[in-house]
């Protein structure tokens, strides 16, 4: 029996399809191998399109059709294949014949239908498909679609229940077709390969044998945490049918050709040319914001979320050239929707890809004007008064003009702002908005929500500016200016791709342990956390701290980075300030001329001056970027990818922005956290074809939880926090009815007593009071017969609840009744539940002490796992021994309780009595079974009550029943305490241990939270 499903069957439905949606069907023996056209159908295009020239170049040739054609065709193919043509720019602008004679080879839809004439030949191009094409002797192609004769896309197909898949097609296209076959011919032959199956969609519009690289041309798959690569399988079963069904449709098709292919020049030999087709997340973002723009006009605001890897620049020249001729229909007549297209990006030289992108899809004269940094600020409010409609700045130009042209609201602005999350705050955003005429009071020099309140305020009122914001990483200040994104493209989707890659698949964690000595005679005051800050920030730039490092990354960089890239990989290191960017630059070159390392040349990269203090006989010395690295700062990146220079210290510089495709690993000594943390990692994230490349991540200072967790909001869709977390309450509420202890009728009951107790403004009565204790009682029964895991995980569940309900209510003040009854009956409920203490004995198999400086702490894969790889062979390191202790930050006060109680009682005890006592009570205190729950459910202020309570029953029972020696210092200190007048010392104990133990569980407990939640 005959597959039903063989590529065969395959293959005429898609024909059926495109005869349906207006193709011809053309037999494969129309096709000429020799110019990739079918020759008829491009004859009878020009002559029913331009008949005046199809009849000059008949009576030219006496009335010889066959040779008037052959001149046709050949002029065409002469076009094409020249050196200065191209199959795009030929198709976009014709041949010409003679000086004053061009002929036309496609017709490009008009901005609107009000020209007949116009409209009559756009009708009139005809798209055509033949099957089974044979391209030269031996390739034969399953379909080939033509535009007016000219073949323009080639399809490989595959059928996935015959065992083939779109792997196959790309292998096909690989080994059997040759780049110098004519429809295969780079810029000459057809404009894009597709290779397909069922489900996918691969293409290329190079083909280069085994190096030819075919990306995905896929819709993606999924929302939300399910959001990546692929396609969704549609009711027909298929997951390609967009393809068919939109994308080469006769409009689809003509609206790529002429407004999305171009021909992107290279630079050098390196950079070889390359023709350039939308992938489908461009096509489909540009699309749908074009047509939202055309439907409701200037005002609105648009925020893009694409991951780095999407093609941004691209992206934003597509729609910048769609909106110059935008028009919509309003009181009867075809108006442009912008008069003026401004793109601002946050570099301070205006992205010169950008402008390349833009001129490439349309050459025409004064379309665009760059606004480089020789421009002055007149320059720029010239332009954009001027008749010129795309406008290419940056946003620091903005402020010099604001004043300028603050009256400009005739004019309709459509604004893209490149990298949103830093170009629309503060008061560069209220520069840009009142240079194009949007209100706002008072002066420039604001904060930024401050800025960002205002533009939200301005933009709800203006009616002549619609902002498309574009940002890989939006902030959440973006979130609440611009609102959900308008189209995404996730991080996961641009990974899953190949696009850009995962910099948390191989990651290394260090720990830094130091001991600190007090070396002076005296006990200075201080404020506790401001001197921990200041003495932490000192440790990590010491010399003993910055050469143990040093040796470990050169070390793991020599075993693992060096040789990747054929010799040609790079690294970066993060470093917390200018001044440790100079001193580990200064440390790393004298690693490197011990050890007579050679390829290990690094650069520095710092804002301004930086001064270091040597020791008591060194004179400080001043130093700036240009100076350590030998030239001007200008010329950092430029040089930095240079084969040379394998390592560039950093400090702030080149965090953003910055693209090196060598860059292969980062090492990390500085803190990050959300937004700047997912920027400053994906500084890796770039591909480096045709290397297979593999990232490093070695970090010194942030745990891979904490980095794990920056990142997950960008990893697959954005959405504002609020929406997010209103979705989550709903879950959660389902996960808590999962378990089947809540009984809805009895929190009903409980809401009904308390709405009535209200209504009559009148106390709880005895018996309304029996009542609620019996409904809640009810769960709370319930919940104790489940499995002690099951009780920890829902009980988690209601905290977590709770604590969702009133952060969402202080935002948004929920209006949802039924959400509120579940918070009132679950805060009441959890004070109730007082369930044994989980097990953590296994904790003591999860964790090592050590006394080492540096220690690794852990190393994760591809999954974010941890992992336990060969070990890498690092030379031996002299290390510094220390101890770390809990309770560092409580010494330091304690010490000051010493000091006041010593003074105040004329007492003379020594520090270590005080610190042994408040240590063993605080252990007596944390192993206390309720006090987990007291610190879960009451502020921390309510919890230091509960404990100085608690200190005072434990020093009265331990002088009471002599637990130690009556004659001992320690018992003496005990009823010292009791004795004291006005408490100041139990209070002051009290909270220091209230705020230890406070901290340990509630964040112990939001870390069990996040794993349930898992």
């Amino acid at each position: 029996m005959t597959n039903p499903f063989d590529e065969k069957t395959f293959q005429c439905m898609i024909l059926s399809r495109l005869e349906a949606a207006g193709y011809d069907v053309r037999p494969a023996s129309a096709y000429d191998d020799r110019v990739a056209m079918d020759r008829d159908m491009l004859i009878s295009f020009v002559k029913r399109t331009q008949p005046e020239k199809w009849d000059g170049i008949l009576k030219r040739y006496e009335g010889d059709i066959g040779a008037a054609s052959e001149y046709v065709v050949s002029s065409v193919n002469a076009a094409i294949t020249s050196e200065s043509g191209g199959l795009i720019r030929t198709l976009k602008h014709g041949v010409k014949l003679t000086p004053l004679v061009t002929l036309d080879l496609m017709y490009m839809k008009p901005a609107n239908d009000y020209n007949d004439e116009t409209m009559r030949l756009y009708r009139e191009n005809k798209f055509s498909v033949m099957e089974e094409v044979y391209a030269d002797g031996d390739s034969r192609v399953d379909l080939v679609i033509f535009l007016n004769g000219i073949a323009i896309v080639t399809l490989e197909l595959k059928s996935n229940p015959s065992g083939q898949s779109v792997d196959d097609a790309i292998k096909q296209y690989r080994e059997t077709r040759s780049r110098d076959t004519r429809l295969f011919r780079f810029d000459a032959g057809a404009l894009v390969h597709f290779a397909m199956d069922f489900y996918l969609v691969f293409m290329t519009t190079r083909l280069d044998g085994e190096k030819t690289r075919f990306i995905p041309f896929n819709r993606g798959r999924g929302t939300g945490i399910d959001a990546g690569a692929g396609n969704e399988i549609g009711d027909d079963g298929f997951g390609t049918s967009y393809m068919w069904e939109d994308i080469l449709k006769p409009d689809t098709m003509i609206e790529l050709i002429s407004r999305y292919v171009f021909v992107e020049n290279g630079d050098g030999e390196k950079d070889e040319r390359k023709l350039i087709f939308p992938r489908y997340h461009q096509y489909d973002c540009v699309r749908q914001a074009t047509r939202d723009a055309e439907a409701h006009g200037a005002g609105k605001r648009y925020l893009i979320a694409h991951s780095a890897g999407s093609g941004k620049t691209n992206t934003i020249a597509w729609l910048a050239y769609s909106f110059t001729s935008l028009h919509r229909v309003e009181g009867g007549s075809s108006r442009v929707v912008f008069d003026k297209v401004v793109i601002t990006t946050d570099r301070l030289i205006v992205d010169r890809q950008l402008q390349d992108a833009i001129l490439g899809v349309d050459h025409k004269e004064g379309l665009v004007l760059p606004m480089d940094d020789r421009c002055t600020s007149s320059d720029l409010r010239r332009a954009l008064e001027g008749e010129v409609k795309i406008v290419v700045t940056t946003i620091q130009k903005f402020p010099y003009i604001a004043d300028e042209v603050r009256q400009m609201r005739d004019k309709k602005f459509a604004v893209l702002i490149d990298e949103a999350h830093s170009s629309t705050t503060g008061k560069d955003m209220l520069a840009v908005m009142r240079s194009l005429g949007i209100r706002s009071d008072g002066d420039d020099d604001i904060d930024v929500d401050e800025a960002i309140g205002k533009t939200i305020d301005a933009m709800s009122e203006q009616d002549n500016v619609s902002f498309f914001a574009f940002t890989a990483t939006p902030k959440p200040e973006t979130m609440h200016c611009f609102g959900n994104p308008f189209h995404g493209y996730s991080m996961k989707q641009a990974i899953e791709e190949g696009f850009i890659l995962d910099v948390l698949k191989n990651y290394m964690t260090y720990h830094t342990f130091f001991t600190t000595i007090k070396t002076a005679a005296e006990n200075p005051l201080y404020k506790t956390r401001e001197a921990q800050q200041i003495l932490l920030r000192l440790a990590m730039r010491s010399p003993e701290n910055i050469k143990e490092r040093t040796a470990i990354i050169v070390e793991h960089f020599r075993a693992m980075v060096k040789g990747a890239l054929d010799g040609h990989a790079k690294a970066m290191v993060v470093t917390a300030s200018r001044e440790e960017a100079v001193l580990y630059k200064q440390e790393f070159d004298e690693y490197v001329r011990e050890h007579h390392y050679s390829g290990m040349k690094a650069l520095v990269a710092f804002t301004g001056t930086v001064t270091i203090k040597g020791n008591a006989a060194a004179l400080e010395r001043e130093h700036t970027e240009a100076e350590m690295n030998g030239f001007p700062d200008t010329r950092t990146a430029s040089e930095f990818d240079k084969d040379e220079y394998r390592w560039l210290f950093v400090a702030n510089k080149f965090q953003t922005g910055f693209d090196q495709p060598k860059l292969c690993a980062m090492y990390v000594m500085k803190k990050l956290k959300g937004v700047n943390a997912v920027q400053t990692l994906s500084r890796l994230n770039r591909i480096c074809p045709p290397h297979d490349k593999q990232t490093f991540i070695v970090d010194f200072e942030n745990s891979y939880d904490d980095i794990r967790k920056a990142f997950a909001p960008y990893y697959t869709e954005t959405v504002l926090a609020g929406e997010i977390d209103k979705d989550a309450l709903d879950r959660l509420l389902e996960k808590i009815r999962e378990y089947g202890v809540v009984d809805d009728g009895d929190v009903e009951s409980y809401d009904v007593v308390l709405r009535e107790a209200h209504y009559h403004d009148a106390e709880l009565s005895e018996y309304q009071r029996e009542a609620l204790l019996r409904y809640i009682g009810a769960t709370r029964n319930s919940i104790l017969e489940l499995a002690e895991a099951s009780q920890h995980a829902v009980v988690s569940l209601m905290r977590r609840y709770t604590r969702f309900y009133e952060l969402l209510n202080t935002i948004f003040s929920i209006k949802d009744g039924e959400k509120r009854k579940y918070y009132v009956y679950m805060s009441a409920l959890l004070p109730m539940m007082k369930l044994k203490k989980r097990d953590l004995s296994k904790l003591k198999d999860e964790v090592v002490f050590v006394d080492f400086v540096n220690e690794k702490q852990g190393e994760y894969g591809p999954t974010g796992e941890p992992v336990s790889p060969e070990p890498v062979p690092l030379r031996p390191v002299k290390v510094t021994t220390g101890v770390v202790t809990r309770g560092e930050e409580s010494a330091a006060a304690l010490s000051e309780i010493v000091k006041e109680f010593n003074l105040r009682n004329s007492k003379d005890y020594d520090e270590s009595v005080i610190y042994d006592a408040a240590h063993d009570i605080e252990d007596d205190i944390a192993s206390d079974e309720d006090v987990a729950d007291v610190a879960m459910n009451n502020s921390i202020d309510d919890f230091r009550t509960y404990v100085n309570d608690r200190i005072v029953k434990i020093l009265a029972d331990r002088t009471v029943t002599g637990s130690i020696a009556s004659d001992s210092e320690t018992m003496q200190l005990y009823k010292d305490l009791l004795n004291e007048a006005d408490k100041t010392a139990i209070e002051r104990f009290s909270s220091i241990i209230a705020g230890d133990i406070y901290r340990g569980i509630v964040e112990g407990e939001h870390s069990r939270d996040d794993e349930l939640e898992k």
